[in-house]
């Protein structure tokens, strides 16, 4: 998703890559917001909790899969493994929050690699 911006970016500059993350990112945000208005009033019916019950696997599956992914494109060597589970721990422990444990491991990372 996030190389809309960056061929946005390429064809046009900064207005390109403006348009082409809200073209990206706000159908989303706005069907998510609207479905938000009506989520307390929904959650008191059966077959609304049904459905999201049903649907909490398929969420979890799609989340392993995608880190799955992520871990296999981007451990190469004990360097990047230590990065990865340091990340995990900080992560777990709630000892960051999420941005600012990207922010450290890229710095790690950047300070490693310099």
């Amino acid at each position: 998703m996030l190389v809309a911006i960056f061929v946005g970016y390429h064809a046009h500059g900064i207005l390109g890559a403006a348009l082409a993350g809200a073209g990206m990112f706000l159908p989303a945000s706005l069907v998510a917001a609207l479905a938000a208005q009506y989520r307390d009033r929904l959650r008191q019916r059966a077959w609304a909790r049904t459905i999201e019950g049903a649907l909490l696997p398929i969420g979890i599956g799609l989340m392993a899969t995608g880190a799955f992914t992520l871990m296999r494109s981007s451990i190469h060597d004990v360097l990047t493994a230590s990065i990865a589970l340091g990340a995990f721990a900080m992560l777990w422990r709630g000892w960051l929050p999420p941005i600012g444990v990207v922010a450290l491991g890229g710095l790690i990372g950047w300070l490693a690699g310099a």
